[in-house]
């Protein structure tokens, strides 16, 4: 019995490190570190007040070395965006790609799935937002989902970003929530980001510090 107990602590033990382990994941940028531009890439985004489909927009990618974080920048619905992917939310988006592009080709994609734009997994990011470029700079970690949605009867890898919450330091009244929103790739686009995320291609923008051109395709896919 007492050796069952004894394992049952270790077993806890672990536990809680691990546990302690995904805490600490949890990603914090300083917008304001250094940087480096790589490219501008395409996606889509829901249109305005959610009415006339999905439009295209351009996003600006951005690598904070020091940071070991790449930013994701866009301006949608009068708020500029930074979407900050670390390391590890870097590494699961090239993951779910795979799984996407597996089911997409083999036609395993529902129209009517009720949990699709979380099938292949979630991170951690962080998400600094702006209403104007005079105003102040709210900041705050996020969840970010990746799955897929139709949209116009064609599929569409998305990344599901969630609400981001800024706590005040003095007050909570002034406490700011995100808005969630759905960013939606094709496979070309999609996989132009999984490029950029490479952690070869990031580690040699340190070494050069110089821009890099990444072609985006962004072409619709028949399916």
């Amino acid at each position: 019995m007492k050796k069952i107990f004894a394992m049952l602590a270790v077993v806890l033990a672990l536990g809680s490190c691990a546990t302690n382990k995904q805490e600490k994941r949890e990603l914090k940028v300083n917008p304001d570190a250094q940087k480096i531009p790589i490219t501008a890439i395409e996606a889509q985004f829901d249109a305005v007040m959610g009415f006339g489909g999905i439009k295209k927009n351009n996003i600006a990618v951005e690598y904070y070395p020091s940071e070991d974080a790449v930013c994701l920048q866009f301006r949608q619905n009068y708020v500029t965006y930074n979407l900050f992917w670390g390391r590890d939310g870097r590494e699961t988006f090239k993951k779910a790609l795979d799984k996407y592009k597996l089911d997409y080709s083999d036609k395993k994609l529902e129209q009517k799935s009720k949990n699709s734009k979380e099938k292949y997994g979630k991170a951690h990011g962080f998400l600094a937002w702006q209403l104007q470029s005079f105003g102040e700079l709210y900041n705050g970690p996020l969840t970010v989902e990746m799955g897929y949605l139709f949209r116009d009867k064609s599929p569409y890898f998305v990344v599901v970003q969630g609400e981001a919450l800024h706590k005040d330091r003095f007050s909570e009244v002034n406490d700011r929530l995100s808005s969630a929103m759905n960013i939606y790739f094709t496979r070309a686009q999609a996989e132009t980001l999984a490029e950029i995320f490479d952690p070869f291609f990031l580690r040699g923008l340190i070494t050069t510090d110089t821009r890099v051109n990444v072609e985006s395709k962004a072409n619709k896919d028949d399916y």
